[in-house]
């Protein structure tokens, strides 16, 4: 008698187990805008600091707000309520998102991070038709996940803002 090796009978025993790919996820930083929730690619956030002391810039666009020093380092601050058309509240913002990119870098100022959440591709949808025009152009994605609903923002068109003010 032959004594065969064991030859697979099913496609199971030929290949495993079936592999299911893993949908492709993108980690945000959520962060609160009055009573509104934003996001940004945290791949696009190089830290977040309290914001320790401002410069009053002169005859700049009411959304740059300043300059401030970051460890020698001097940042544009951005007030993103102004620049998304948001009102303005009495509470104190003092948090700052660091946004890097290869040639700019600029600081945003926000009301309060909530958390880096890591969100399904497939969560992700466009703006909002219904949204202000003055809004639209720096919204990227809609996301309604973890019964949150927010917004992600177009750090190219926040680095924008910055870029047409040096010529």
């Amino acid at each position: 008698m032959i004594d065969l090796p064991n030859i697979p009978s099913t496609d199971e025993d030929l290949y495993g187990e079936e592999q299911i790919a893993e949908e492709p996820k993108e980690q945000c930083i959520i962060f609160k805008l009055n009573t509104e929730w934003y996001g940004i690619k945290s791949r696009e956030i190089r830290e977040v600091v309290k914001m320790e002391r401002l410069t009053p810039l002169p005859s700049v666009p009411d959304y740059l707000i300043g300059i401030t020093n970051l460890r020698g380092m001097i940042l544009p601050v951005i007030h993103l309520k102004r620049t998304l058309g948001l009102r303005e509240t009495a509470d104190h913002s003092n948090r700052l998102l660091v946004i890097e990119t290869e040639s700019v870098e600029i600081a945003c100022l926000v009301d309060e991070i909530k958390e880096i959440a890591t969100i399904p591709i497939s969560a992700l949808e466009p703006p909002l038709l219904t949204l202000e025009s003055q809004k639209i152009e720096f919204i990227e994605n809609t996301c309604q996940w973890e019964q949150q609903f927010f917004t992600i923002l177009k750090v190219e068109k926040l680095i924008s803002l910055i870029s047409t003010l040096n010529g």
